[in-house]
């Protein structure tokens, strides 16, 4: 049972030799996917790991669609000059459900036409204005500058802390990444 309480639990398949129903009921109930009597068909196995698998690859789907709609939701609502401000309280309440910062940074930088960097604890939005843009936690602006931005100018917000000052986060992230450039700071 302990192996359900994990943030993400295991598949699990359980094979005995116990022919009990009221066992294979309780293993059941305990979050096992499958229960496999001995002795074990191959075909039976093949066929179970093949729907786990589809049930898997459906998660992951479905995760990235999600993730997906996050991010153009995050970038439409930090990058639209005009808004109503029903429709902002509105994206407000839904980004701070999914916002996985507790301080962060907006950062923009001129575009290179296309990102090859992975994700790690940042987001990247895309483009905007021919920028890119990045929110990034507070604890990891320094690597991000440092591994994967160090020879670009780069425009950074102030630390923020709540949703709701994302917009005026990436204007700052605009406005510095201008005086960076004109300065030549990187």
């Amino acid at each position: 049972n302990a192996i359900q309480q994990l943030p993400q639990p295991p598949m699990t398949v359980a094979v005995s030799g116990y022919d009990d129903f009221s066992y294979a009921v309780e293993m059941l109930r305990k979050g096992v996917r499958e229960y496999i009597l001995k002795p074990v068909d191959r075909n039976q196995i093949k066929s179970i790991l093949e729907k786990l698998n589809a049930e898997i690859e459906e998660k992951q789907f479905s995760t990235n669609k999600n993730k997906s709609i996050f991010y153009q939701q995050l970038k439409y609502y930090i990058t639209q000059e005009e808004m109503e401000s029903s429709e902002a309280m509105s994206m407000e309440e839904t980004i701070a459900e999914q916002f996985p910062f507790d301080m962060y940074h907006v950062c923009v930088l001129s575009s290179t036409g296309g990102q090859t960097r992975a994700e790690k604890e940042y987001i990247f939005l895309g483009e905007d204005r021919k920028q890119e843009i990045y929110v990034v936690g507070q604890e990891y602006l320094d690597s991000l500058l440092r591994e994967e931005l160090s020879d670009r100018f780069v425009g950074i917000s102030e630390a923020f802390r709540s949703v709701n000052q994302l917009r005026i986060a990436y204007e700052q992230a605009c406005a510095s990444r201008k005086d960076a450039f004109w300065t030549c700071r990187s």
